[in-house]
């Protein structure tokens, strides 16, 4: 059983592709995508609908997409509807034709090279964090480019004290609200007062309390949809737990569990300071290990 607050709410790049019916944006269907390249796995974006993940083997999120790709350890792929995250991602893998849709994040295709090149000379000492989503000309400009959650991560770590984000107006928004309330000194400056999702603003706390009080707008999928899914964001949900390790299962195998020798290990770090005894461990990505200078022998 799913609400949904608003029965008109999409979500921009969900909506340019549909399973059988052709739209103005794109000359073919999924379905006529998948027939044009055979034999090939397809990832979807999780913001698709649940007629396109049930038609797609497993779904991505801008963080993931590069893990997904790269475990699906084919030399093809296809990748809907985002066009630019689905090329971007193709830059970081070897090995792998990444061949997308033609769709694309109507508000991330609005940021333009001219206003990132205008933003460097403004602002000449601060960083330019990019969504992957955005045109590939714009991506080459960035400082860093990341997921929504990747950039907000960066932001907070960083010495800088002055950012430039090209995404969506609210992540600018909750970055200056927290360094605001928890004291962090910095200032993040929006791109482009412009680049608003009018899907994402169509939704208010208001809305989303009367709807799940009077349980409104019910939606109903049916049962063969649900099914092939659910199988695919499963497969994604999979794979998370594969990149993920946690620690204190790692450490029963690293030779250094006594209090002195645990602190002089990269783990340590990763534990927020803590040693194996006070049972703070953590669940950690690979990648966050591999920072940290964890190395794993076969």
């Amino acid at each position: 059983f799913m609400v949904r607050e608003n029965r008109e709410l999409g979500f921009g790049i969900g909506d340019v592709v549909s399973t059988t019916d052709y739209l103005i944006e794109n000359e073919c269907s999924l379905e006529e995508f998948k027939e044009k390249h055979p034999n090939i796995p397809v990832v979807c974006y999780i913001n698709s609908t649940a007629e396109i993940k049930a038609n797609c083997d497993i779904c991505c999120t801008s963080s993931n997409a590069i893990e997904v790709v790269k475990s699906l350890n084919a030399p093809k792929v296809l990748f809907v509807p985002d066009t630019y995250l689905g090329k971007y991602v193709q830059t970081k893998l070897n090995n792998v034709e990444v061949i997308t849709f033609n769709g694309f994040c109507p508000t991330h295709l609005r940021i333009r090279v001219d206003e990132i090149s205008n933003a460097r000379k403004n602002y000449p000492n601060a960083p330019i964090l990019i969504h992957p989503e955005c045109h590939h000309d714009v991506v080459k400009l960035a400082d860093f480019v990341g997921s929504t959650k990747e950039i907000m991560e960066f932001a907070k770590k960083s010495d800088k004290k002055q950012f430039i984000i090209a995404t969506e107006k609210g992540v600018v928004d909750r970055l200056n609200r927290d360094s605001k309330n928890l004291g962090w000194g910095k200032e993040f400056i929006l791109i482009d007062e412009n680049i608003i999702c009018p899907s994402m603003k169509m939704n208010s706390l208001e809305k989303i309390y009367d709807t799940l009080l009077n349980e409104k707008n019910e939606i109903t999928i049916a049962d063969d949809i649900l099914l092939n899914a659910q199988k695919c964001i499963k497969k994604m949900l999979d794979l998370e737990k594969v990149l993920c390790y946690n620690l204190s299962a790692i450490i029963t195998h690293v030779e250094c569990f006594e209090r002195s020798a645990f602190k002089k290990c990269p783990l340590f770090k990763l534990c927020g300071g803590k040693t194996k005894e006070e049972k703070i461990m953590p669940v950690v990505s690979m990648k966050q290990l591999l920072e940290a200078g964890v190395h794993f022998g076969h």
